[in-house]
């Protein structure tokens, strides 16, 4: 991305790393890596606030909708807009370690994205079936780095 010496100038670095941060929500991000998207049919709920890029997009599919977010999975970026999913849809929080979004997302199903670098092991209301891992889970669903499951208790 080419920026002028005045836009240069509305910048704001990370002192630890050198790296751009972006304002979202009142918030600012470091993350690594970005993407200058063009909205032609998804609906634009966000912009980044200095560059005015789309930052979070909707499209609706039947009765579903995708949404995408311009950066890497930064986590309270990603809670927020989970939440903001959830709440559309009537779902409900669970309670998960810390670094993990839970959402109970209808009777007897739980849908879990682990946002760390790490293993990460959720404790089940009870026995389940993993359905992305095609398992059967007793306890505990176990996700990997940055993974996310569907379990049906």
């Amino acid at each position: 991305m080419e920026v002028s010496e005045k836009e240069e100038q509305k910048l704001r670095r990370n002192p630890a790393n050198g790296r751009e941060l972006l304002k979202v929500r009142e918030k600012w991000i470091d993350v690594d890596y970005y993407e200058q998207i063009e909205a032609t049919d998804a609906e634009v709920l966000q912009r980044e606030e200095t560059h005015q890029i789309p930052a979070i997009t909707r499209n609706r599919y039947g009765k579903g909708a995708a949404y995408y977010l311009f950066c890497e999975t930064e986590p309270e970026l990603l809670g927020e807009v989970l939440d903001e999913c959830c709440r559309e849809k009537s779902m409900q929080s669970v309670v998960t370690p810390q670094g993990v979004i839970g959402r109970k997302i209808a009777e007897n199903q739980y849908f879990y994205v682990n946002l760390t670098g790490k293993e990460q092991k959720i404790e089940l209301p009870e026995n389940g079936y993993g359905v992305l891992q095609e398992k059967k889970m007793e306890d505990t669903c176990t996700l990997q780095a940055f993974d996310g499951e569907l379990v049906i208790c």
